[in-house]
């Protein structure tokens, strides 16, 4: 099942479809170390993007419904649900604010209470769920404050810069979550 992908306004943020001028604030702010840190990336990982990189993120990825996070018309991250399983209603979110000058704003929490509202609601899920890293704990702090609850920890699932890292596991399901 394909669903559009609408433009949700909140008090602050606008989600809204990815647009060809988005490469520019891509280019600008994607290889900032404190996001690269939040998205489980390595110092590799950190410093400008190739233009190449810009217009893969621009075409996204099959199967997934990705919104622009915007402020005062700024594209300052995104929000995605994707590895959607209709006969069970539910999704997977993923979410990342591009620049530590728009990170501990509220935005990324207000952005995912727009997408979790649009999910329960138009779509009809049942259950949203995602992984973070542990270390991740202002991430962890808005799942919590979206209604996320944790379900487990997947020990040392991943290797960054030469350290194991664990994933925390987390959702919230149609009847738990508050608009």
């Amino acid at each position: 099942m394909s669903f559009p992908i609408p433009a949700l306004k909140g008090q602050r943020v606008i989600l809204r479809e990815v647009i060809p001028e988005d490469r520019v604030s891509y280019l600008a702010h994607a290889g900032e170390r404190e996001a690269a840190w939040g998205f489980g990336g390595e110092m590799k990982d950190v410093g400008p993007k190739a233009p190449e990189q810009a217009d893969r993120w621009l075409k996204g990825r099959p199967g997934w419904m990705h919104w622009v996070i915007t402020v005062d018309g700024r594209h300052i991250g995104t929000v995605s649900l994707h590895d959607l399983v209709e006969s069970d209603r539910r999704v997977t979110l993923a979410i990342g604010i591009m620049s530590a000058g728009d990170m501990n704003q509220g935005f990324g929490t207000e952005a995912m209470k727009l997408v979790l509202a649009h999910g329960f609601g138009e779509m009809k899920l049942h259950r949203i769920d995602l992984r973070v890293l542990a270390r991740n704990k202002r991430a962890i702090r808005a799942y919590e404050k979206c209604g996320f609850v944790h379900e487990g920890v997947q020990r040392q699932v991943a290797s960054i810069d030469g350290r194991w890292e664990d994933d925390l596991m987390m959702s919230v399901l149609e009847h738990e979550f508050e608009p």
